[in-house]
This record gives C-alpha cells, structure tokens and sequence, in this order.
C-alpha cells in the first residue's frame, strides 16, 4: 500500500488514478482548498483528520459518473464543516464507506455530492446536505444523532437510511425514483418524505409523526409498509391507488388521503381520530380496536362511485363518519363492516338510490356486466349472478331474476320499452342491436329477440362474463326505405293521421322499431294522441298470428315483430299509424319524419329473421299543416 501524508495542505492538489493507496491530511486544508483525483479510486482510504472552516472540495475529475470509486473509504475524523464538500457527482462508488469521524461523535455539517452510492455512510448528526444525483442502490446511511439537514436521491433508493437519536429527523427526504429499501426513523419525523415514484419497501418511525409531517407518494401508489410504533399524527399522501400496509402505533390522528383504490390495511392500536379518505374503492381492512371519531370515506371525490368491501372493525364507539356507494343513511351496514356502536356524532352516508348506482359505475348508461343483476335494497347494492344474460326478471312482471329465459323476459322487455315496466330498467338490457351481446343501455326490441332466442335455445350469449361473443351481430339483411304517408280522411277537425310504409321490397322482414321526430312550425307543436297498428290487408305481417307489439306514446316509439321466421315482401307495406291533434296555439307546416342514424342513438331499426340489420337508406317525410282538417 502507498501512503501520501500531508501535514498543511493548501491550494489544489491533484493526485492521478489511486490503486490500493492511502493519503492522510494530519493537519488543515486551507481555505478554497481542493484535493482532485484525475482517475479512478480502488481499495484506498482518504483520512482528513481536520477541515477548516473554509470552502473545500474533494473531488474526481472526469465526466460526471465515469469515474470508479471501488472498495475505497473516506474518514472524516474532525467533521465536515459547513462548506467543506465531498464531491463524488463524477464517481459511482461502489462498495465502501464515508466515515463521519468514529462513526458516533462526528457531524456531517457541510456538502456530500455522489453520483451513484452502493456503498455506506455513517456518522452521527448530520445538518449539512447529502445529494446523489443518480441511485443510491444499496448500503447503507447511518445516522446516530439528529438530522436536520437534506437527503436528497435522484433515481432509486434501493438502500437504507437509519437515522437515530431522540429527535431524530426534522430535515427533509426526497427520492426521485422508487424506494425498494428501508427507511428508518428513531426519533419523531417532523419534516417531509416525498416518494416521487413508488415506495416497495419499509418506512418505519419508531416515536412519532407530527402533524407537520408530510409523507407523499406522487406517481404510482404504495405498497411497501409504513410502520409507526407511537401516535401516527402525518398527512400521508398517496396519489394513485394503495396497496401496502400502514400501522399507525398507538393512535391515529394524522389524515391518509389515496387518490384511488385502497386494497392495502391500515391499522392503530389505541383510539384514533384520524381520517381515512379513499377517492376510489376501500377494499382493504380497517382496524381500530377501541374507539375512532374521525371518518373513513370511500369515494372521496363525490362521484358516488367508490364502495367499502374490504373489512372495518371498530370494537369500540364510533363517532365519525362512514361513507361509501355502497352505504345508506340510516341503513344497516353490510356484514363487512363492524363497528361496536355509534357515538352521537356517528352516521352512515353514502349509498345508492337506485340499481343503475350499483350497475353502472363508470356512468355510461349501460351495465357494467349484463350477467348480475342489481337491486339497491334500504340504499344497499345487493347483487344477484345469473344464468343468461336475457334473464332480464321474474314471472309476471316480478323483478328479481328466476333463473329462465322465457315469455317474461320478453314481456320485460317490451313493457320496459312502452314505459310501463316498474323495475329498474337498467337490468332490462339483454344485449345489443342485431343480436350483439354486449349491453346498449336501451330496452327495446333487440331485447325482446335476445330473450326469444335464449328460449328457444339459439341465443349465443351466455354468462358468465358480461360481454360474451359475438360482439357484433350479423351482417347485412337488405336495404329499403321509409315513407310517411298522410291519411286523406279525417276522424275530427284538428286531427291527423299519418301511416308509415316501407318503400319497395324486402326479401325477410322479422321485425321493427320506428323512432318518429316531427319538427318546423312557426308556434306551438303537435300532439301524439295514439300509435296503432290498423288491420289493414297491406299489413307486413297480416294473417300472423304470433306476432307481438309495443308502445310508447311518451317518445312516440313502437315496436312490432313475430316470433317465428320473417316474410318477404313485393312492394311497399304498412308498418304503423301516428295520430296527432293539431291545437290552436299551432301554426305553420310541421315535418313528420323517421330518425334512422343509430351512430346518432336513433332507434329505428329493421330486422330479418337472422338478426341481420336491414338499412334504412332513405326516408320520406309527411307535412302537416296547423288548422287544417287532415295533414
């Protein structure tokens, strides 16, 4: 081994590449002193027994972290004064350490720069900085005493950092990447911990977090444990969703805010009056074995989307508030949730007010899975699995499901359709249009094919799985028009009639929906009184007798169709007739017309027998005129 010894260094030394060499400073570096090292460092040691008060820097000279710093140690005998500075930014140490004195009475007082850290530094308190520009991949950073200074890492922390002493840690911490290692405190934290990416690891405080702490999680979420053995009083941020475990000692009065799902724990063993707010679903458990008088919400962000499914067991009086989609005022609490007794400031908030709450979560108006069906029972989402996803309800006209697909699932279907069906009708969705499976958010004649298929045991759809194939329906089942035609005589003065026609041949027609629209007019407007079907010879499906139809005089829709195969036909054919008054307050020419764009939510359709789409690739609109005796 060589040895360098310098009793009063001053101005720049530079020393070349080090190989299992050791340079001592007995004595003082001066003033704006530095000690430079041109190549790399490897199985040396670098004793500074005193550094004065001065701005001096150890440092490599090469490119920022090109330079190698192997199994080398640096020993601070007297301390790092203020603006003493060990820059490593250009060197990755790798094994080693950084010796604050004998490792219990020295300082670190002034500037630690580093590329990269796999290696050690020990010292006692520490108020200076300590920056590493990339990972601190492994090692360790010991810390005896107070920490008052920063910690700041710009990659990944896969090392520890144990700080000790009473009061241990009223710096700040901040990592730019992940924390796969440990992080642990001895004392109170009284300062920040800011995770930029992901904490995989362990935060342990073994006193206390005040309430001025902060630990925040700003991309990704947690999944590592916090475990804090005296009260946990920090607001613990966490930005997406939670995963990990929280352990808030004796009690919690901090507040944990999880900008998304919660399916990790949290627990406190002592009496807590903290809050537990959860923008998401809380599907991990909740455990406070005594009394708690802050309040746990899921679905923080009001979007009365966010359910409580996890466990929460609060053995003792509760005095906060419990919030949840899936929670009522008033109502019971599902078998998940056990608190002990409410005190006079506990409630229950939250819950649905109808099915669509529990079956549509994302808001779209469709369900979410066409193979549950939900009831919302006393403000409680209460679902049921079911066999087919045209099992839309019960025998006559009862709600709950029974396990068949039948007539009345037709008949729910249809009498959804006509407006008269007392469930919730966001059940009453077997699929979509041209026998696709997926649901639509409509209740209309797809349906009622859906669930005559599904009797007749033809029906592709099947549960489970909410959206089975085909996604599609079939293809192409032809092209006509519609026309609307006015009727020439009148059945009083001020009311029309209007009959709807096909314009030409249709080779399989099974089935119907019209979808009218009347616009123009300079005042006042039309009104429906009746949509018939006349017994009329030109019929599309006169002399059937197992057809079936639906009304709804509140959009003016309705629906036909048989239930064996479809008829072809060879010229126009009668579909419906709209009869509408003509009020006084009325005038100018009004437009009847048939919406038929279903990108546009249009619900005109035609359909052959093998649920094939027939366009409509034109319409022909009827005028009726205001005051006079027929359109």
């Amino acid at each position: 081994m060589d040895f360098i010894r310098l009793e009063e260094a001053g101005g720049d030394l530079t020393i070349g590449e080090l190989v299992d060499a050791r340079i001592t400073v007995t004595e003082s570096i001066d003033t704006n002193g530095r000690l430079l090292i041109e190549g790399d460092a490897t199985d040396s040691d670098i004793w500074i027994n005193a550094i004065g008060a001065g701005s001096v820097e150890i440092g490599f000279t090469k490119a920022p972290g090109a330079a190698s710093v192997a199994n080398t140690d640096f020993f601070f005998n007297a301390g790092i004064a203020t603006l003493a500075t060990l820059d490593l930014r250009n060197a990755r140490m790798i094994g080693g350490s950084i010796l604050l004195g004998n490792g219990f009475d020295r300082d670190l007082n002034g500037t630690l720069l580093l590329y990269e850290l796999a290696g050690n530094v020990l010292g006692t308190n520490m108020t200076g900085t300590l920056t590493v520009t990339s990972d601190f991949s492994s090692g360790n950073l010991g810390l005896f005493g107070n920490m008052s200074g920063s910690i700041a890492v710009g990659g990944d922390l896969g090392g520890d950092i144990n700080i000790g002493g009473n009061y241990a840690f009223f710096g700040t911490l901040d990592v730019g990447g992940s924390v796969t290692g440990n992080i642990i405190v001895g004392g109170d934290a009284r300062r920040d911990i800011n995770i930029g990416q992901s904490l995989d690891g362990t935060i342990q405080v073994n006193q206390s977090i005040i309430v001025t702490s902060t630990l925040s999680m700003d991309r990704v979420g947690l999944t590592g444990l916090i475990d804090v053995a005296d009260e946990c009083a920090a607001l613990i941020l966490i930005t997406h969703d939670f995963d990990g475990i929280i352990d808030a000692g004796t009690a919690f009065t901090g507040q944990v805010n999880v900008g998304g799902d919660a399916n990790g724990s949290f627990s406190a063993t002592g009496a807590s009056a903290g809050f537990i707010l959860v923008d998401g679903h809380l599907a991990g458990d909740v455990t406070i074995p005594a009394n708690m008088s802050g309040n746990i919400h899921a679905d923080a962000d009001g979007n009365d989307q966010g359910d409580i499914t996890g466990n929460v067991t609060i053995t003792g009086v509760y005095d906060g508030d419990i919030c949840g989609a899936n929670l009522s005022p008033g109502g019971l609490l599902p078998t998940n949730i056990v608190i002990q007794g409410f005190g006079p400031s506990g409630s229950i908030c939250g819950g649905c007010l109808s099915a669509d709450d529990c079956a549509d979560l994302d808001a779209n108006g469709i369900r979410d899975d066409s193979c549950v069906w939900w009831a919302c029972d006393a403000a409680f989402c209460q679902p049921t699995d079911t066999i087919y996803p045209s099992d839309m309800g019960g025998a006559f006209g009862a709600c709950p499901p029974d396990d068949f697909c039948n007539v009345h699932d037709r008949t729910h279907a249809l009498t959804c359709f006509a407006g008269t069906n007392g469930c919730d009708t966001i059940n009453i969705d077997a699929g979509g249009p041209f026998g696709a499976c997926p649901p639509d958010g409509f209740c209309n004649i797809h349906d009622a094919y859906h669930a005559d298929k599904c009797f007749k045991g033809v029906n592709p759809c099947s549960c489970p799985g909410g959206s089975p194939a085909p996604m599609m329906g079939p293809g192409f089942g032809g092209a006509t028009g519609l026309v609307a035609v006015p009727v020439p005589v009148a059945l009083s003065p001020n009311v029309g009639r209007v009959r709807i026609y096909t314009t030409g041949a249709v080779a399989d027609i099974r089935g119907y929906q019209l979808d009218p629209v009347v616009s123009g007019g300079t005042s006042g407007q039309l009104e429906l009184l009746d949509v018939t079907i006349e017994p009329r010879a030109d019929f599309v499906f006169a002399g059937r007798a197992d057809t079936f139809e639906a009304f709804n005089l509140t959009n003016g829709q309705m629906l036909c169709g048989v239930d064996d195969d479809g008829v072809a036909t060879t010229g126009p054919v009668y579909l419906a007739t709209y009869t509408y008054r003509v009020p006084p307050t009325a005038a100018g020419d009004f437009v009847l017309d048939i919406r038929r764009d279903e990108a546009a939510g249009d619900q005109t359709f035609l359909i052959a027998t093998n649920n094939g789409r027939i366009a409509v690739n034109a319409t022909t609109p009827s005028v009726v005129s205001a005051g006079a005796a027929s359109p």
